[in-house]
């Protein structure tokens, strides 16, 4: 009798003997308990249990490491780095290059304060109007003025930033009188951004006073 060779692995297919004939006859021993064995793993990972211990893992410290070396090393294949080209052309990711580019030259300057700020988040808060002519702005041209100038202080957080169109932003330079909105962007900020006003706001009255007090000494 000729010998019936497994059609997964090449191997010799054992002779069946006894119980039920196998699902796949032409399948070894072995290629038919690792199929079972994969089964019985699909199954469990539509468990809440195994989504538990995914999470679990992924939090963890080994997993934050693991995730962290397998992200590093898919940036570095062809895919990889044609993925990211292709991200970095979208908005979400020129905003979050002009995150960065924004938080490394706070802190090359030595910025007090460095906080993540939103590029659109602010855009919205403010209406997509210019704080300093209150006209329209371009969603997809328009500056984020320092209220705070960098030479004064330099403050990389969203409370000190509003929307302001190109030419406007040029004009004010780094102009600093210690008023920093207008009065009917001071009343648009208390209405959407009140929180934000207060900040500014304490800034703005500890650097006037740190200026009254150099020139009085």
């Amino acid at each position: 009798m000729a010998e019936t060779i497994c059609t997964r692995c090449q191997a010799p297919v054992e002779p069946h003997t006894s119980g039920p004939r196998p699902q796949q006859p032409d399948w070894c021993r072995r290629c038919r308990q690792r199929i079972n064995s994969c089964k019985w793993q699909r199954r469990y990972r539509q468990t809440e249990n195994y989504r538990e211990s995914v999470a679990r893992y992924k939090h963890s410290t080994k997993g934050r490491a693991t995730t962290a070396r397998l992200v590093k090393r898919y940036a570095h294949t062809e895919e990889g780095r044609a993925r990211i080209a292709r991200w970095r052309k979208t908005e979400t990711g020129r905003a979050k290059d002009r995150r960065g580019i924004a938080r490394r030259r706070a802190r090359k300057v030595g910025a007090t304060i460095l906080e993540s700020v939103d590029r659109r988040g602010i855009f919205k808060l403010d209406a997509g109007l210019c704080h300093l002519c209150d006209q329209p702005v371009d969603f997809h041209r328009y500056h984020l003025d320092h209220l705070i100038p960098v030479a004064v202080e330099a403050i990389e957080a969203a409370w000190n930033y509003a929307a302001a169109h190109p030419v406007c932003n040029v004009k004010k330079q780094a102009r600093f009188d210690g008023v920093v909105l207008t009065p009917t962007a001071r009343a648009r900020w208390k209405e959407r951004r009140p929180v934000d006003l207060t900040k500014l706001d304490a800034q703005v009255a500890r650097i006037v006073a740190a200026r009254r007090e150099e020139a009085a000494a």
